[in-house]
């Protein structure tokens, strides 16, 4: 089977966490059967609005020129920016299509230009998708009660899963306590729905409280400089590293040296899932997560991690202090429910599940 690829995020060397995980499923996608023919993308984060512009003619450009070639299906991911050029194209042919929903792309604002695409989108989908993917079971409901689609034809498949070449455990962790410190990881953009104000918050607290600690912070996003005056305001130099987005490849040396992810979202759409905090749990790290959406479907509290409110400091801090109290023995039966957590999601069980479930909903 071969498919047109749209999606207006896709990673490249300068943004490697740039909707990496439309790559990833694509190219797991190839190992079973299912060819990228055509693609239509946005490669890279815009750097400015000059480019975003050239980007996007680029981009419709791309799709007007591969919706008229010969493939089985239409693959979108994002679908949202695409729709009201492809609305109109439909009405020359109608290939079989489906749809990829990540996050705010279903949950959008309910104002302005956001709430117009959103709506068309939906209609779109009413109209002429053949299948719909979501992450978890928990954006499922939302497609449902949005009637878009058949339940039948509503595809669970989590965002292409994880590679475990990259995020597996070490063979001995060495775990920190209250004299060596502790070792908490940031793992994600650097903007404010992610969790990376609560994040310095905590650290600030933490130094304050005379706890000792470490930690890293990962990614990269509007707040960057907000964060790095952050640190250097509060004396946290000696405590907390920024470094900016890397490859995937490199993730893992980071999530085995953690001893805890710190994944406090509070994003409007709850996180469709949530892959970093299944990366961490798979390299061994438990996670203190917000109770919300995606992430509520794989942490379970005092079992692979702490679930806790979003927007709340304190609740972390308390999180932290608990798993520092935890005896070795506990801490080692932690992170092996961690490790069985994240083999759920290795991305060679998903993708073949996805590939199955789209050759059964498009009739192949």
């Amino acid at each position: 089977m071969k498919f047109f690829l749209i999606s207006n995020m896709y990673p490249k060397e300068d943004s490697p966490g740039y909707g990496s995980f439309v790559k990833n499923v694509c190219d797991k996608l190839n190992e079973f059967g299912m060819i990228v023919k055509y693609k239509s993308l946005i490669r890279g984060k815009p750097n400015s609005k000059a480019d975003k512009i050239n980007k996007y003619l680029k981009f419709y450009y791309s799709i007007f020129v591969n919706f008229f070639g010969k493939y089985d299906f239409i693959y979108m991911h994002f679908p949202n920016q695409a729709i009201p050029l492809l609305s109109i194209l439909f009405s020359l042919k109608k290939p079989k299509t489906v749809v990829n929903f990540h996050g705010e792309d279903l949950i959008y604002s309910d104002y302005g230009y956001e709430k117009f695409l959103g709506k068309m989108t939906e209609k779109f989908c009413r109209k002429y998708a053949s299948a719909i993917v979501v992450p978890s079971e928990y954006f499922k409901s939302i497609v449902e009660k949005k009637q878009l689609l058949l339940f039948d034809k509503i595809i669970v498949s989590p965002s292409g899963g994880i590679n475990p070449i990259y995020f597996y455990p070490s063979i001995d962790k060495l775990f920190g306590d209250a004299i060596k410190g502790i070792y908490l990881g940031y793992v994600g953009r650097l903007e404010k729905e992610k969790g990376i104000i609560e994040y310095i918050e905590t650290c600030k607290q933490l130094k304050i409280k005379g706890i000792k600690f470490k930690g890293s912070i990962i990614g990269y996003g509007t707040l960057y400089e907000y964060v790095r005056n952050f640190i250097k305001d509060n004396n946290l130099e000696s405590n907390v590293q920024i470094i900016n987005g890397m490859p995937q490849s490199q993730l893992g040396n980071y999530y085995r040296r953690f001893d805890l992810l710190i994944f406090s979202s509070s994003a409007r759409t709850g996180e469709s899932l949530g892959l970093t905090g299944i990366e961490a749990m798979a390299c061994g790290t438990p996670i203190i997560g917000s109770d919300v959406g995606g992430i509520s479907s794989y942490l379970k509290d005092s079992i692979n991690g702490f679930s806790v409110p979003k927007n709340n400091v304190s609740k972390i801090i308390d999180a932290i202090k608990k798993y520092m109290s935890l005896s070795i023995e506990e801490k080692e039966t932690m992170r092996a429910n961690c490790i069985n957590t994240g083999k759920r999601y290795y991305n060679d069980l998903v993708c073949m599940n996805l590939s199955e479930d789209i050759r059964k909903v498009l009739s192949y």
